[in-house]
């Protein structure tokens, strides 16, 4: 989870893969031992742009515009991924759930993030983006909700695509994480509590601390590397695990 929660390579495809490997059966617990891994993520992202959160916090309170204005953008663009998986979670979980699913996912997205980095003009920052932009990644993040999509992948393609810059999209796309995951965790966290069973909260927390760690360093080498490297090494890495997945399953 660590490793490829902000990656462009889908974090939820390799956890189901994971599951089915490792005969671990789809169960509440199962769900909500994902969401501890990824709050520790979350952890990692809040840790590494903690200047950018308090600009934002700042930009709340009134105290600087361009925090404000960072703020809205992430706000809108989380919308739309909110009102999809509230209406449509539960069918997801049930339907597409599939390693066939997550194949063409990660294969058909991934030559979407190849063309964006080849072709689309490196313009901006995140802080130069308009409504229609904010809005374009946005409903993008919404089809993240497809398993093998990648959440990273798809927002990061978008803001590419929409005149981002690789490390400005990039950043947009980690600071876009906190909402979606924060809130996917309390809601998840609030239905274990409900449970008549105790959770075995020091292992989740366990869990939540390697996360936290391996995705701080992976989102440190990642955006030191991609501005000299690319997208390619990872499209080529989607296209490989596609094939695969299409031998195996198919």
């Amino acid at each position: 989870e660590g490793i490829t929660e902000y990656l462009p390579v889908s974090s939820t495809g390799h956890l189901i893969l994971t599951q089915r490997l490792l005969h671990i059966p789809a169960s509440q617990a199962a769900d909500a031992y994902a969401i501890c891994i990824q709050a520790g993520a979350i952890l990692a992202v809040l840790g590494l742009y903690w200047p950018r959160v308090k600009q934002m916090l700042r930009g709340m309170l009134g105290r600087e515009p361009q925090g404000l204005s960072l703020a809205v953008n992430i706000t809108v663009a989380f919308l739309p991924v909110a009102v999809v998986g509230l209406l449509f979670n539960g069918w997801i979980s049930r339907m597409l759930r599939d390693p066939v699913v997550i194949a063409v996912a990660t294969l058909v997205f991934a030559l979407l993030l190849w063309a964006a980095d080849r072709w689309a003009p490196s313009t901006h920052d995140e802080h130069a983006m308009g409504w229609r932009g904010v809005l374009t990644v946005g409903v993008a993040q919404a089809l993240a909700l497809i398993p093998g999509t990648s959440r990273s992948g798809i927002t990061m393609t978008a803001g590419l695509a929409i005149g981002l810059t690789r490390e400005a999209a990039a950043r947009f796309s980690f600071l876009l994480s906190i909402p979606v995951i924060l809130l996917a965790g309390a809601h998840n966290t609030w239905h274990l509590l409900a449970q008549p069973h105790s959770a075995p909260w020091s292992a989740l927390a366990v869990a939540a601390v390697v996360s936290g760690v391996t995705a701080w360093t992976c989102i440190h080498f990642f955006l030191r590397w991609v501005e000299r490297v690319g997208m390619t090494p990872f499209v080529i890495y989607r296209i490989v695990l596609a094939a695969v997945l299409f031998w195996v399953f198919v």
